[in-house]
């Protein structure tokens, strides 16, 4: 474990509760939670790991998906914030991979699921 660089998470639905009742940015939203067990495990997994999240969020850019971690006091734990937005592709096209693999100074190759 000592070669992994970075841990990169998937925002709806794996960090925190994507409502499907509420449109818009998550960060308006009037209910924001996270998924359960993250705000216990995610400050120990930090610890070790340095945190991303990478986001195929339609309706918010890393600015709000930031906002939203914040209303649930866990935006700390990440080093970075992008979405779909930023990088001009999206999951589970490769170029999604291969930008975030650029911005995180990676080869694709070093990246794994």
């Amino acid at each position: 474990m000592n070669n992994v660089k970075y841990l990169l998470f998937d925002w709806g639905d794996t960090l925190m509760v994507d409502y499907t009742d509420y449109r818009g940015a998550m960060a308006t939203w009037d209910i924001v939670s996270p998924m359960p067990e993250v705000s216990e495990t995610l400050p120990e997994i930090a610890k070790h790991f340095p945190c991303s999240v990478a986001s195929n969020a339609v309706e918010s850019n890393a600015e709000l998906m930031k906002k939203a971690f914040q209303c649930v006091q866990i935006d700390n734990h990440f080093s970075l914030f992008i979405t779909s937005k930023e990088l001009c592709a999206v999951k589970p096209e490769r170029e999604f991979f291969e930008r975030i693999a650029d911005v995180l100074h990676l080869e694709t190759a070093q990246m794994c699921r």
